[in-house]
């Protein structure tokens, strides 16, 4: 399985795509995800309708390790400000 990084910058305004599984019949999940938000503000986790409100927060200066299921779509957003989120994907 092949590895992806990528530093993404994360917005108040709209939700921001951070990591996509694959559409698969695989019984469980198949992507693993660390997810460091290095600098700036929270961030709050979530589906594309996510917000300040709705979101499982991440604080700056932490990270987190998710597994995503066929079709998984993890996006994130602030409340205010920008935070550069680091994405590491298998």
């Amino acid at each position: 399985m092949a590895v992806g990084s990528n530093q993404v910058t994360v917005g108040s305004s709209t939700p921001v795509l951070l990591a996509q599984a694959a559409v698969s019949f695989a019984p469980g999940p198949v992507a693993s995800v660390l997810i460091s938000n290095g600098s700036g503000a929270a961030i709050f986790l979530g589906g594309s309708g996510v917000t300040a409100s709705n979101g499982s927060q991440l604080a700056a200066s932490t990270a987190i390790t998710l597994w995503l299921f066929p079709g998984d779509s993890l996006y994130a957003v602030t409340a205010s400000s920008t935070s550069t989120v680091g994405v590491l994907q298998t």
